[in-house]
């Protein structure tokens, strides 16, 4: 164990200040700490820090907010009526809201990437709705978020490394949301994801690299909105997200 109680302590209480969080004022050390030595604090600061400081300063001011109504509603008596807001207080940082409209079926990958080219600059909250439908609102969304994920799984695609020993002709059949799949459809592995290798400048490779980087900013895209997905990327693909070393 080599977290350290005092620095975590120093660093919540460097987040917990509005003020120095909103104006992205925070001292250099909570920065350098976290990327460099972020043995010394829990999971749970490091999540803190990364929720309340990676999306920029609107966000951040939503998150205090956040924070505040979850602590006020902590500390109301249990048996009272929701709390409801005060007309005399003063809200800033209201997040924009970008609505878009997607098909179903075999078009959806193809229009996600489009969103995602024309979204990935933008801090606004993400939602969707399917063309023909009536739903909006999050479950449609969360359901984009889940199909787009089982879409990025196809064997089609190229971009992952499949097992050679799985016969694709038996098996049964998957359903990630969008029906029922033959085997072989979508890459399952023990082990998680792993980006295939590919021959270098080939048009397999070009098109997997297409894919990649939407697969980065749709992921950038669930943290940025709070979003969950099931991608089981394996651990090794996870290092080198990261950054980090895969020993052999």
């Amino acid at each position: 164990e080599f977290t350290s109680k005092k620095i975590t302590n120093k660093l919540v209480q460097q987040i917990q200040e509005p003020l120095v969080l909103s104006s992205g004022a925070l001292p250099a050390w909570c920065e350098e700490l976290t990327h460099s030595c972020p043995f010394l604090f829990p999971f749970e600061t490091r999540h803190l820090y990364f929720s309340c400081t990676a999306f920029g300063a609107s966000r951040s001011i939503v998150w205090l907010q956040t924070q505040r109504d979850v602590t006020l509603e902590r500390q109301r008596a249990p048996g009272l009526s929701p709390r409801r807001d005060d007309p005399h207080e003063f809200r800033v940082g209201r997040l924009k809201h970008e609505r878009v409209k997607v098909p179903r079926g075999d078009q959806l990958l193809p229009w996600a990437m489009q969103v995602m080219r024309i979204h990935a600059d933008r801090k606004s909250i993400l939602e969707v709705e399917f063309q023909g439908e009536e739903g909006t609102g999050l479950g449609p969304t969360l359901e984009f978020y889940a199909l787009v994920a089982a879409e990025l799984q196809r064997k089609d695609l190229g971009m992952w490394l499949c097992d050679d020993d799985v016969d694709p002709t038996n098996g049964p059949s998957l359903d990630l949301g969008e029906g029922a799949k033959p085997p072989g459809y979508y890459v399952r592995r023990a082990s998680g994801l792993f980006p295939s290798p590919l021959p270098q400048d080939s048009t397999a490779a070009d098109r997997a690299a297409q894919h990649y980087w939407f697969l980065g900013v749709f992921l950038a895209k669930v943290l940025q909105d709070n979003r969950l997905v099931d991608l089981p990327l394996s651990h090794p693909f996870l290092k080198l997200l990261c950054q980090g070393e895969v020993v052999n």
